[in-house]
């Protein structure tokens, strides 16, 4: 189960040049299910249960798709979105954070409220993947920073996000791993403790510190 919003949702079929979704000059966001079964009966129990759990919880409407042909459309859209946005905007930082999947909803609501507080100038997009609480919330300058200024903003306010989804019981990556980015947010969300352990687990195998040297593990406790 994905998500997208409508930005990014517009930002792709107007560049690829694709006809829009349905309902795109009214929804505000899109969900978009794969399901499984064992025959055609069963596929279309589910797409029902799924189909009439949205429409009770405020969807506009549910479009099944009858065809491969017509899925590919809803799933290019979705698979093409993260490279149409930065080829748009190249001041854009796509990073990922989890929360329990029943926060996702909450997170996006919070996060929205933080950046319209404390950088209204940031461009806010959200996708990703809802089913496992993986959400991808992107920021994208409208302030026409140069590159240095830039990256010194959004990852301030990348660290917002990051701790946000920290303190509603989810961790500041989900697939994107932490890299240099967020090393500092790391410590801040797990505290010493977790952190030291890391530390140690690693030096047992890298006792010279020669793999990926001086990305987490140089933070001391």
């Amino acid at each position: 189960m994905e998500f997208m919003d409508i930005f990014s949702v517009r930002a792709t079929t107007e560049h690829l040049n694709l006809p829009p979704l349905p309902a795109q000059d009214k929804a505000e966001a899109y969900l978009l299910f794969t399901l499984e079964g064992r025959d055609q009966d069963e596929l279309d129990e589910l797409a029902e249960k799924a189909g009439t759990a949205c429409l009770e919880m405020g969807a506009l409407d549910v479009f099944v798709a009858s065809t491969r042909t017509e899925s590919e459309k809803v799933w290019n859209v979705r698979t093409n979105l993260g490279s149409v946005i930065l080829e748009e905007y190249p001041h854009m930082l796509a990073g990922d954070v989890v929360v329990p999947r029943s926060e996702s909803a909450n997170l996006i609501a919070r996060t929205r409220e933080i950046m319209k507080e404390k950088y209204p100038d940031l461009q806010l997009v959200f996708f990703g993947h809802i089913g496992d609480g993986n959400i991808h919330p992107s920021l994208i300058d409208m302030g026409n920073r140069t590159d240095e200024e830039y990256i010194e903003y959004v990852e301030k306010a990348y660290g917002d996000i990051c701790l946000l989804a920290s303190q509603m019981g989810g961790t500041v990556s989900g697939e994107h791993g932490i890299g240099l980015g967020k090393k500092e947010v790391l410590r801040q969300s797990l505290g010493v403790y977790p952190l030291s352990l890391m530390r140690g687990i690693k030096k047992v195998f890298d006792p010279n510190s020669i793999l990926n040297p001086d990305k987490i593990f140089d933070l001391e406790p």
